[in-house]
């Protein structure tokens, strides 16, 4: 029976591993993750063991492959992005929030257009004054539609899943924009 195989993901788990945890290091080279344990993995290895406190043998011991897996889980988690959340319900099919409604999602809804619409020109900040009580009113209303037009949407006032999409985009946009 060939081991081969196995030793190759074993190997290539290990770089990817290794990878992963000094990504973050500009002091350490990228390692290939090919599957060939060679003198840049053996080089990545051993200053993991010295930087966690291991005897630097340039050999995965149990020990070591325990504390890569955990230090690899950990930066694999810190790296991560943040989970997202269903604001807007994937059913039923043709579902829209529209005026008159009230539930935890239009204040999400008024929060975003809060947002963009201190970023329109010719505004006047007229969005700012959307009252963030998370019941589709006038005002919301209002926004809804000036934001449809905007985009060249269909303006319903309404925000079925286009609508809803376009302005989670916008948002998102604005927020990278910031974040750079």
């Amino acid at each position: 029976m060939d081991n081969r195989p196995n030793e190759i993901e074993a190997i290539s788990n290990l770089q990817r591993y290794l990878r992963r945890i000094f990504e973050s290091d500009p002091n350490i080279d990228t390692i290939p993750i090919d599957g060939i344990f060679e003198s840049a993995t053996r080089n990545a290895l051993t200053k993991f063991q010295i930087m966690n406190g291991l005897p630097a043998t340039g050999i995965a011991d149990i020990d070591t492959w325990e504390l890569l897996y955990a230090r690899f889980l950990e930066e694999n988690e810190r790296v991560a992005k943040p989970e997202k959340v269903m604001i807007f319900p994937p059913y039923p099919k043709d579902y829209a929030m529209s005026y008159g409604d009230n539930f935890f999602s239009i204040l999400v809804l008024q929060h975003m257009l809060s947002e963009l619409s201190a970023n329109y020109d010719g505004t006047n900040g007229e969005y700012e004054r959307i009252n963030l009580g998370g019941v589709y009113d006038d005002e919301t209303l209002s926004a809804v539609t000036d934001f449809q037009n905007r985009h060249g949407l269909d303006a319903t006032g309404a925000v079925d899943k286009i609508t809803w999409n376009r302005i989670v985009t916008e948002y998102n946009i604005l927020f990278e924009d910031i974040q750079q």
